[in-house]
């Protein structure tokens, strides 16, 4: 591609409209955020208008899968703020430590190691750990480990939010396929964030 300013008026004019009009079509659906770093606001929009509206999430049950580092604050953060919080760690030594944490904290939360106990939630925050493979990539077992548990106990209308630290595209990708192969339709039987 030629810089703009490289291409006769003509060329410019046209390549100015067809952005505008690119940009149009994706800003109708959108909410403004706040870009860092070049201080505009921007339009973060959906590419399909046909998806559900976004789910009205009020004081609701919150499930976190990992209560490590990450995920036992969120959780006690979650509960301080209202909702009704259940942590599940397959660690009993991590459960235990986010129960004698939650002591001293307010809210609703409680904590377990057992998959028997998750019963749904209104939202799902995956904060599981990704340590570094032998290549220096993220080892994601325990994420598709955590969206199996989704797959199988959401109800429709749930949030999945991924916390844990993964490559770019995770989001899009894995946790995409995994929930759409269980049969999940994404932006219309559940939606799908990253954090």
């Amino acid at each position: 591609d030629l810089p703009s300013a490289d291409l006769p008026r003509a060329a410019q004019a046209r390549l100015r409209r067809d952005r505008k009009e690119k940009t149009q079509k994706h800003i109708t659906y959108g909410c403004n955020l706040k870009n860092s770093y070049n201080h505009k606001i921007m339009s973060l929009g959906l590419l399909k208008p046909w998806i559900a509206a976004p789910p009205q999430v009020s004081r609701g049950r919150v499930l976190v899968l990992g209560l490590g580092y990450v995920g036992r604050p969120l959780a006690f953060g979650a509960a301080a703020a209202g909702y009704q919080v259940l942590g599940y760690d397959p660690s009993a030594a991590a459960v235990a430590t986010a129960r004698a944490g939650h002591a001293a904290a307010h809210g609703d939360f409680r904590a377990t190691h057992s998959a028997a106990d998750i019963a749904d939630a209104d939202i799902w925050l995956i904060a599981v750990p990704t340590p570094l493979d032998g290549r220096g990539r993220p080892d994601l077992s325990a994420v598709r480990s955590a969206l199996g548990i989704v797959a199988r106990a959401a109800t429709p209308g749930a949030l999945v939010c991924l916390i844990s630290t993964c490559q770019p595209g995770a989001t899009n990708g894995l946790c995409r396929s995994i929930l759409e192969q269980a049969g999940w339709r994404i932006g219309r039987d559940i939606f799908l964030a990253v954090s």
